[in-house]
């Protein structure tokens, strides 16, 4: 009875979320109302507000939620990781350049980096450095994200993959580097 229970909720939060981002293509998200993510998902605003304070609440449970997805999958360890978290991206990309337009990707993804460098315990050595590098990565990974969704360049995944991973190696041994400055 509980597992039935827990898949409506996460189902319920499913439909928010899918009418949140199809709702975003045609406004900012800030302008949409609950009433209209309720009419469109088919959810009372009850049940919303079961699971949600404000519009804001849900988008970023949402933004969250997905980029723990990618960060957890681990891609950053390994090429076939890396293909399989982009064709995952790739395949919600609606979603994705919505995080990245309203600057959710951009936020998690360095607290992502600030963390794998803090927990490689260099963080402290120069934090200026830090800051740096990781505003370097960060802006050129979330670049690299926004065109590949926007543009729909014709590479294949297991190529942008090997190329996320070359510069994710090559910033992390720039890091290690980086350490005496």
């Amino acid at each position: 009875m509980r597992k039935a229970a827990d898949r409506r909720i996460q189902m319920t939060k499913r439909m928010l979320e899918e009418e949140l981002v199809r709702a975003s293509a045609f406004r900012d998200p800030e302008e949409i109302s609950i009433k209209q993510i309720c009419e469109g998902a088919g959810v009372s605003r009850v049940t919303f507000y079961k699971y949600y304070g404000s519009v804001k609440d849900l988008m970023d449970e949402t933004a969250e939620t997905a980029l723990s997805r990618v960060i957890d999958a681990d891609g950053y360890q390994s090429s076939e990781n890396m293909e399989d978290i982009l064709r995952y991206i790739l395949l919600n990309r609606s979603l994705y350049l919505l995080l990245i337009e309203k600057g959710y990707y951009e936020k998690f993804m360095e607290k992502y980096l600030l963390r794998q460098i803090h927990n490689a315990g260099i963080a402290d050595e120069n934090r200026e450095i830090t800051k740096a590098q990781t505003q370097y990565a960060v802006s050129g990974l979330t670049g690299l994200m926004h065109w590949c969704l926007s543009s729909q360049p014709d590479i294949a995944p297991k190529k942008l993959a090997a190329l996320i991973l070359k510069f994710h190696q090559s910033w992390n041994s720039d890091v290690l580097e980086m350490r005496n400055l």
